[in-house]
């Protein structure tokens, strides 16, 4: 009976009435769900009735909506900024055609309180529709979050993948994107290339930050010519503009308008002024014009350096008739053989030996003579690709590959051996760092006899700027490395200025070499750099003697060396191959380098 009553005693509280029970189960579900909706990531709310009501909402969507005392107030009422923007007849839509909506990344403007500005946020969001028992649409249930930052991150990559990091126009990757879908258009489309004059003045004065400066404040001001098309940067001082469906007339036009816009640009710094100018390239493309975007834009970057060549701060057309145009193209086809050529080290030195015109059998020096073997193995000469070279910016990098193979060459020299003239251009010698350079190659090949290394400059190029030339040689010469004033009387130096470089040996112009028996003017001009160079104690080298006739004579005017047709046929260099020994007179080749 014990057993019994223990057991009725501790059922008895479950005997509580079923309604109230029911209803302590129900609040306590209730307010379980509530604080679900409440905690949960996104914001939450329910709109009821055709009005969209607010039923119920989360903390977020509060959050979201910068208000508070929403409940039992229509969303129109709560934020009426949201009539214009079609947010109502979203939620009309789907209350009643019971379809749900989806939104992306969707800007709201929303009239926050406290602020007196829209603030812009963007949603993924869901519209639903909810329906009672009887499948009635009674409201629309709103779920979404708030992506603002996400987007913002984004549209900010997406942007720097299609725009220049330091003056925001279109890149060159966009550049291509949106070429190709012109590709596919109708018409015939123009590019402009357009190559900026004189701009590596001020990276050199200025420092390379006012360059950067200077690039910004061309593209705002290139931004602004009215063009119709698409403008990017392509290269350190270079942009592109893509024109769609454009005339010839009309790509002209536009090219000048870039051109006067650039050109009356004044950049200051330092409380110095500079202007730039630029040189503008067209070529056209598209299925009409038969040339790809990719074809066109090698046309016009062509052009652009005509136009450089032709005196800058203009147009230039790429038409492929063009004798100009189509050597253009030829020279930059070469550069790009040329790079490969060195990459490979199929840059082969040949010599012509320098004799004493007294004893023209006996080889005092030699001049390297560089040839490229193409791919098939046969040997190009030095015509078809050094004007190429100097003309793309890679005479600096072929001069030093010579420089090198030469060193390299004379390492394995063991005896005496000929001094060999190695031709730099004067663009390699005005960079400050070929000193290093030498330093360099005087570290690497440290048993070459120095002595036995003798540059030459051409005459032009040594008086462009006479003083800087001056510091440069002579530091080179401190290391042992002797000079030659090559195709001297050419240009328009005088004879002063061999007395303000230090050099060994004066090359007489060929020309004058060639007439000095016929001609009494060109004779007067070799006695007299004869006369000059030995007061000076240099020694002269008469160049391009063609003509047995002429060693007899050139010797009776005092003329030390000579060097040419006549005497020697450039071969492969091979250094114990020329010795002082005695050489037969040959005809030989036409060298340039």
């Amino acid at each position: 009976m014990e057993i019994e009553n223990e057991i009725v005693m501790e059922t008895e509280p479950v005997t509580l009435d079923t309604d109230q029970y029911i209803d302590a189960i129900l609040q306590k579900e209730r307010t379980r769900v509530n604080s679900l909706f409440q905690q949960a990531p996104g914001f939450l709310c329910v709109v009821k009735g055709k009005d969209h009501i607010f039923e119920i909402t989360n903390q977020a969507y509060l959050q979201l909506i910068g208000r508070n005392d929403i409940i039992g107030k229509s969303v129109a009422e709560v934020m009426p900024e949201l009539l214009d923007q079609g947010f109502i007849g979203l939620l009309n839509r789907v209350f009643e055609s019971g379809e749900p909506f989806v939104g992306n990344a969707v800007p709201v403007k929303l009239h926050r309180s406290g602020s007196s500005t829209r603030d812009v946020v963007y949603i993924d969001f869901v519209y639903q529709p909810m329906r009672n028992h009887l499948d009635e649409i009674t409201g629309v249930f709103v779920q979404g979050y708030d992506v603002t930052q996400a987007h913002l991150m984004t549209q900010q990559v997406r942007y720097q993948a299609m725009h220049d990091p330091l003056t925001g126009l279109f890149n060159r990757r966009e550049l291509e994107q949106h070429s190709a879908r012109l590709e596919k258009t109708k018409g015939t489309h123009a590019v402009l290339y357009i190559d900026l004059d004189h701009f590596k003045i001020v990276n050199d004065r200025c420092g390379h930050h006012a360059g950067d400066q200077l690039l910004i404040e061309l593209a705002h001001a290139m931004d602004k010519v009215p063009h119709g098309g698409m403008l990017a940067r392509v290269g350190g001082d270079e942009f592109v503009v893509l024109l769609k469906q454009c005339s010839q007339e009309k790509s002209v036009a536009i090219a000048e308008s870039f051109i006067e816009t650039i050109s009356e640009h004044i950049f200051v710094c330092g409380g110095q002024q500079f202007s730039v100018s630029a040189s503008v390239g067209i070529a056209y493309f598209g299925a009409e014009s038969g040339m790809t975007l990719s074809e066109a834009l090698a046309a016009a970057d062509s052009a652009s350096f005509l136009a450089k060549d032709k005196g800058r701060a203009r147009v230039q057309i790429a038409d492929p008739n063009d004798s100009d145009v189509c050597q253009q193209r030829k020279d930059m086809d070469w550069t790009n053989r040329l790079k490969k050529a060195m990459r490979e080290d199929r840059i082969v030195l040949f010599a012509q030996s320098i004799v004493a015109l007294d004893n023209p059998g006996v080889v005092v020096h030699r001049e390297v003579l560089s040839r490229l073997r193409d791919e098939s193995g046969d040997l190009v000469s030095p015509v078809a690709f050094i004007s190429a070279a100097e003309r793309f910016g890679l005479i600096e990098k072929l001069d030093r590959h010579i420089l090198n193979k030469v060193f390299q060459q004379l390492k394995e020299e063991k005896g005496e051996c000929c001094r060999l003239f190695v031709n730099v251009s004067g663009i390699t010698l005005s960079n400050p760092t070929f000193v290093d350079f030498i330093d360099e190659l005087l570290a690497k090949y440290p048993t070459v006899p120095v002595h036995c290394v003798c540059i030459e400059i051409t005459e032009t190029a040594a008086v462009s700027n006479i003083r800087k030339t001056a510091e440069m040689m002579g530091e080179i010469k401190k290391r042992g490395i002797e000079f030659a004033l090559d195709d001297f009387g050419s240009g328009v130096s005088t004879f002063n200025y061999l007395e303000k470089l230090p050099i060994r040996y004066v090359k007489i112009d060929g020309e004058f070499i060639q007439n000095v028996i016929n001609s009494p003017v060109s004779q007067a001009i070799v006695r007299s750099i004869q006369h000059i160079a030995q007061v000076m104690n240099l020694t002269t080298i008469a160049e391009r003697i063609e003509e047995p006739e002429l060693i007899e004579h050139l010797r009776s005017l005092g003329i030390n060396l000579g060097q040419g047709y006549a005497i020697h046929r450039p071969e492969a260099l091979a250094l114990a191959a020329f010795d002082n020994t005695e050489q037969p007179t040959q005809t030989v080749e036409t060298s340039l380098h």
